[in-house]
């Protein structure tokens, strides 16, 4: 089933902290949501083809973006061409360009582009085993095999020529003698021919490609922790995310550590971590929000840099704080898929607008600022409708109150629509419910122009 929704792209703006002070992320952030096409504003993973089509995958669906359009593709029980589920846990675009293969809570599809088909393959047990079809992720092995990741079952071989999902039962037995769920939440094979499986309660397990050997981790502590994510960045050393925070691993030692640059990861659940294409920045995704690091885990003499993205009023960050996953696309511009709050596309240009003043925190939402209009020291005024006058200093990026807002509460002024300065500078103020203001800088007067007194309406 394919519906076809125009797009309406929403500005936001970023604001990010490093580790000394507050910097800019200098970045634009536009949030995808139901209304602009997509299926959910739960939104799981992201990638993209060889054509440079992005592939977005729901809870309730699999969205296509080619920049300007969104597709959608859903299960069809009346379509035998349709996916085969509509919850969608990764995509991986495969090798050859020709098509794509996406994980679903229903088995393995893939999708191609000729005919326009979803094809499932479904894993068919042996004697005395079970099906495990609930996909959650998807490894190239090489250009004939795939490794699936089942959120039950472990870990599945696919063979792309014969279609045969064969099920590695070393790594479910390693946990588990009876039938029971491994809770698979991701896998990773290193660069030393480990597929390494993440458990949410059930440990870490490692298995050995060659040997066909498995080992368990955390095995004693294992229901305390969920392992959400896997990075490796060199032979020696590899990365997990999880509810407790980031955890070193060293293969050389077979050891697990903590590092301490890193503590202020230890009160967020991590859920995806991904390198920029050009390694210079690392993504780590939370529960919490975005942070944007410098090359501190590729690099570890690197001194450590960091910014944080998160859920932030008046358009200054992500539409939620709850981050699924990331993605880095061609042009770099980072996708970032969020629990609730659509997918939200950080673009890799300079923001055209440097925001320079914010309201209050704890305002009401009625509150608007309205006019400005600059005096003949350079300075910038704004008025909302609030009885408020802000006025910047000579940079026009700090901004403070108006003493003049005493003299107009006295005056019962709620309502600024208008304001100018004259050439001797002297300010106006037009109100909707007060009439019109004026206030003269060289003799501190403040004058109410109304009905009574000069035959201005109120």
């Amino acid at each position: 089933m394919i519906f076809r929704t125009p797009v309406l792209l929403f500005l936001f703006c970023i604001i990010a902290i490093q580790t000394i002070s507050p910097i800019s992320y200098n970045r634009e952030v536009k949030v995808m949501l139901m209304k602009d096409g997509l299926l959910s504003d739960y939104v799981n993973c992201v990638s993209q083809d060889h054509h440079n089509i992005i592939w977005i995958g729901t809870e309730f669906g699999l969205n296509r973006f080619d920049g300007i359009r969104m597709t959608a593709f859903t299960f069809d029980p009346q379509d035998t061409h349709s996916l085969s589920n509509n919850l969608i846990h990764d995509i991986l675009p495969d090798a050859d360009g020709q098509r794509i293969w996406i994980a679903t809570e229903g088995c393995l599809n893939k999708y191609d582009y000729k005919t326009g088909h979803f094809i499932k393959y479904k894993h068919q047990p042996l004697k005395n085993e079970k099906a495990y079809n609930d996909i959650v992720k998807i490894i190239a092995r090489d250009e004939n095999s795939l490794w699936l990741a089942s959120y039950r079952g472990g870990v599945h071989l696919f063979d792309k020529k014969t279609g045969k999902i064969t099920w590695v039962s070393e790594i479910f037995k390693r946990v588990f003698s009876s039938d029971a769920s491994l809770r698979v939440r991701n896998m990773m094979c290193d660069q030393n021919q480990n597929i390494w499986v993440a458990t949410i309660g059930n440990g870490l397990i490692k298995y050995n490609i060659q040997t066909k050997q498995t080992e368990r981790y955390f095995e004693k502590t294992a229901s305390n922790i969920a392992f959400n994510c896997l990075f490796s960045n060199t032979k020696n050393t590899f990365w997990i995310g999880s509810n407790k925070g980031l955890i070193k691993y060293n293969t050389t030692t077979n050891s697990f550590t903590t590092d301490n640059r890193f503590s202020f990861l230890n009160q967020h659940s991590i859920t995806d971590i991904k390198a920029s294409t050009n390694n210079k920045e690392l993504y780590i995704s939370t529960d919490k929000g975005l942070y944007v690091l410098n090359s501190g885990l590729l690099d570890l003499e690197a001194p450590l840099v960091y910014k944080y993205i998160t859920e932030g009023a008046d358009r200054s960050g992500l539409s939620v704080a709850y981050v699924n996953n990331i993605f880095e696309d061609r042009s770099q511009n980072l996708w970032v898929c969020t629990a609730s709050g659509g997918l939200n596309l950080l673009l890799n240009k300079p923001s055209k607008f440097e925001p320079v003043f914010r309201p209050e925190k704890n305002t009401s939402s009625e509150r608007k600022t309205l006019p400005i209009a600059e005096d003949l020291q350079g300075r910038l005024w704004m008025g909302n409708n609030t009885e408020s006058l802000f006025v910047s200093d000579s940079t026009k990026h700090q901004f403070a109150k108006s003493s003049i807002c005493k003299e107009l509460a006295k005056i019962g002024t709620t309502d600024i629509q208008s304001i100018c300065f004259s050439r001797s500078n002297v300010l106006w103020i037009g109100t909707s419910n007060k009439g019109l203001i004026s206030y003269d800088y060289a003799s501190h007067e403040l004058f109410n122009y109304n009905q009574q007194n000069s035959n201005i309406p109120d």
